[in-house]
This record gives structure tokens, C-alpha cells and sequence, in this order.
């Protein structure tokens, strides 16, 4: 699953939060689109997470209690198959996050989804976008310490000048 993953996207999506920050106001459109980028990141850097447990996900029965089990194929689906509302409500479930971490990412997603313009969503502030980014990177700060390297030259380093 990890070998048929676009992390190189997700690295190139990270890279791209940079736009965002750089901007003193963002159009609407800008604005969802910045929050579609971090969501995006949500859901790779949590789908990333629960590949590298993926014997424990497997194995944990309360998967059953989310959509992440597929009722009609009575199957429990991949990660790279969950949308991040699965995502989240497994997480939640199996107490794989802390309640702020699930509420960031219902927060995220909610504003991510104002994609589909057609209907009216809250977007949030330009301030609002910033607390997200700095609580996404505390959240990848707490995957990462949770996450296993076979050697220290493949932990992630961190750049956090953004010029």
C-alpha cells in the first residue's frame, strides 16, 4: 500500500502551504483552496499513520463500529480507501487522537468541503487558517513521535523558514 502512494504529492502539497501563509488577505476562492490544500495533508499525513499500523488497524475490532468496515462487502477497507470523515470517526472511536486533534480535523474538513460552492459554508478567517496549520504541524508532531524509523536517517527533518 505505502509503495502505491503518492507521497511525493503530499510532499509537494506541504510545500505549497507557503502560498497561504505569504498573504496578508486571501480571496474566497484562495481561502478554499487553502484549507482543500491542508485537508488534503490531513488526511495523507493520517492516512500515512494508519499504514504504518496498518497489522494494528487490521486487527482492532472497533473498526466495526465505523464506516470503515464495508457493511455490504463485509470487508474492512484499506486506508487508502477511507475518506477523512472515516478517518476521523475511527480515530475518535479508537482514541487514536485527542478530542482537540479530532476537532481540528472536523474543522478542517468542514471548511475543505466549501469547495463545492454551490452551497454557502463558514470559511473562516485568514487567522483562523494559520491556528490550523500550526495545530496540523503539532499533530504531526505527535504522529511522528508515535511512528517507528528503522533508522534515524529516515526520520523527517524540519524546515521552517518559509521564504
Amino acid at each position: 500500500m505505502l509503495s502505491s502512494a503518492r507521497l511525493d504529492r503530499i510532499a509537494s502539497l506541504a510545500h505549497s502551504l507557503r502560498r497561504w501563509v505569504q498573504e496578508d488577505t486571501l480571496s474566497d476562492g484562495d481561502l478554499i483552496l487553502a484549507w482543500a490544500n491542508l485537508g488534503a495533508l490531513m488526511e495523507g499525513a493520517l492516512k500515512l499513520f494508519l499504514c504504518v499500523y496498518l497489522a494494528d488497524y487490521r486487527a482492532d475490532e472497533t473498526t466495526r463500529e465505523t464506516r470503515a468496515w464495508h457493511i455490504k462487502r463485509q470487508v474492512l477497507q484499506d486506508p487508502d480507501e477511507l475518506m477523512l470523515d472515516t478517518i476521523l470517526a475511527y480515530a475518535e472511536k479508537a482514541e487514536l487522537l485527542a478530542p482537540q486533534q479530532i476537532a481540528l480535523g472536523r474543522t478542517v474538513q468542514a471548511r475543505r468541503n466549501a469547495i463545492h460552492a454551490f452551497r454557502d459554508r463558514d470559511l473562516g478567517s485568514l487567522t483562523d487558517l494559520f491556528a490550523a496549520i500550526r495545530d496540523f504541524r503539532a499533530l504531526l508532531c505527535s504522529l511522528n513521535g508515535r511512528m517507528e524509523y528503522p533508522e534515524p536517517r529516515y526520520m523527517p527533518t524540519e524546515r521552517t523558514h518559509f521564504g
